[in-house]
């Protein structure tokens, strides 16, 4: 024990050594006191995810989507792929987050833009078909059974796609 506390962490890739590390992937070599666990069986869902109850969802006849790619979306695909996804006859929900601004003011009939969600659970269960980055959202989105299509923002995120992938969890 360090100072009397045992140090657990989640998902470090710092070259720091806690007792133990809880990683979903270890995308490059870590170093623990005692312990790692890694895998998928280790993700780490919010409380409102976790204590919503699963419904099966009725099988939606409309072509709705719903665009979430984290709340930079620092590669800004959010609006391209809305755009495309538009043209393929789609109703689209785009959820931007609190660092993303650019072309707030785009319209469109089929296109509904939401802003910071406090309870984005709720557009989660609504959904089948989800387009999203490779972080959270992507595991949130795996609970609730949704279809699942990733645009990875990062290296870490690509790693973690192609490995959903090649389980067959996740449409591309």
């Amino acid at each position: 024990l360090i100072n009397r506390f045992i140090v657990i962490c989640f998902d470090n890739l710092q070259k720091i050594k806690p007792h133990y590390n809880i990683l979903i992937h270890e995308h490059v070599k870590t170093y623990v006191q005692n312990k790692k666990f890694i895998g998928i069986k280790y993700i780490n869902l919010r409380k409102q995810i976790t204590d919503n109850k699963l419904k099966k969802k009725a099988k939606n006849l409309k072509k709705e989507v719903l665009i979430c790619l984290g709340s930079g979306d620092i590669r800004n695909q959010g609006i391209k792929i809305t755009k495309y996804m538009l043209k393929k006859g789609f109703f689209v929900t785009l959820i931007r987050g609190n660092y993303n601004v650019s072309l707030d003011s785009y319209r469109h009939k089929n296109l509904i833009i939401k802003r910071n969600i406090k309870n984005i659970q709720d557009y989660f269960k609504k959904f089948n078909f989800v387009i999203t980055n490779g972080g959270t959202t992507l595991f949130e989105n795996l609970h609730y059974r949704n279809q699942v299509y990733v645009l990875p923002q990062t290296k870490h995120e690509y790693v973690l796609g192609n490995f959903f992938q090649k389980n067959n969890q996740i449409l591309g």
